[in-house]
């Protein structure tokens, strides 16, 4: 049975893509560098996976809303703030390399646009016949 919210959808879609392009990139970075670079890419797709989900969380409230609400600039500040520390501490106090963090950020951004273009189907307002042949197909 389809889950019926589009928030949902895309949250499960995001996490599940996170996961399948930073796991490979993990293994990846711990065979071919060590195990701080491992490190450095959990900490980069994390950074981005948490980055990424709070300007979708943004963009679904406005866009299912008609309209966003006072506290929406304060809200997207705050979130460039949070990560630029969060990225200022990983790397300033982690064993970790500045490549890593960027590559699991990196990964992140691949998962988001993957988890994008799997949900267009659900955000569009036309409907399914007056898309494209095959729309349909997908889940």
């Amino acid at each position: 049975m389809a889950e019926r919210d589009p928030w949902g959808r895309w949250r499960r879609r995001m996490v599940l893509w996170t996961l399948t392009w930073a796991g490979p990139g993990v293994l990846v970075a711990w065979i071919a560098f060590d195990e701080a670079q491992a490190v450095s890419v959990v900490a980069g797709a994390a950074l981005g996976f948490a980055n990424f989900l709070l300007l979708a969380r943004g963009v679904f409230r406005a866009l299912g809303d008609g309209a966003s609400d006072a506290k929406t600039p304060l809200i997207a500040s705050l979130r460039w703030l949070g990560t630029a520390l969060a990225t200022a501490g990983i790397l300033w106090y982690m064993a970790g390399r500045p490549e890593g963090l960027a590559g699991g950020f990196t990964l992140s951004l691949v998962a988001f646009v993957c988890a994008a273009l799997r949900s267009a189907d659900d955000l569009s307002h036309e409907p399914p016949a007056e898309r494209r042949p095959g729309a349909d197909a997908r889940d």
